[in-house]
């Protein structure tokens, strides 16, 4: 579904996002955020087998941004993704509230600790948002995952 822009004469124009205008979007966000993990204090930390705390976030985001950069210059510059031909308000709002969710599973686990709000967020995003089915399945393989994450988390000391 194109998007509508008001132009000066306030009629409404079509675009479409293309790969390279996608390509540009992502390039940005990732370049912002590599500039916010270099101006970090915690990146340049040192861990106890040698590397900067900040090393792999930064290799993640440098390879991210290439990868955007060649959506702007390869020969499907200007295709129209297939998903955001079908893109309409529903998903935007889903997405929207899937990053609500997000902010407040972030809160809850800063107050009440790891384990109930990662069940509570799993079992949302994946019965509710994502719409996984059978119910028993879903909510035995949250329990498993949330359990073993936390065992190894306190295994290795982070918890």
């Amino acid at each position: 579904m194109p998007f509508k822009i008001f132009s000066v004469t306030n009629r409404i124009k079509y675009f479409s996002v293309t790969n390279r205008i996608l390509g540009i979007f992502l390039t940005s966000i990732f370049l912002v955020l590599y500039i916010h993990v270099q101006n970090s204090k915690w990146a340049s930390s040192i861990t106890y087998d040698g590397f900067a705390l900040g090393f792999l976030p930064k290799i993640f985001l440098l390879f991210c941004g290439i990868c955007s950069i060649g959506m702007i210059f390869d020969k499907y510059r200007n295709e129209v993704p297939k998903e955001l031909k079908e893109l309409n308000y529903r998903a935007i709002a889903k997405s929207i509230l899937m990053i609500i969710f997000c902010v407040i599973y972030f809160i809850f686990f800063q107050l009440i600790g790891f384990l109930i709000p990662t069940i509570i967020f799993l079992f949302t995003s994946s019965y509710v948002f994502l719409g996984a089915r059978p119910l028993k399945l879903v909510c035995f393989s949250i329990l498993v995952m949330s359990v073993s994450i936390y065992i190894v988390l306190v295994a290795l000391g982070i918890i």
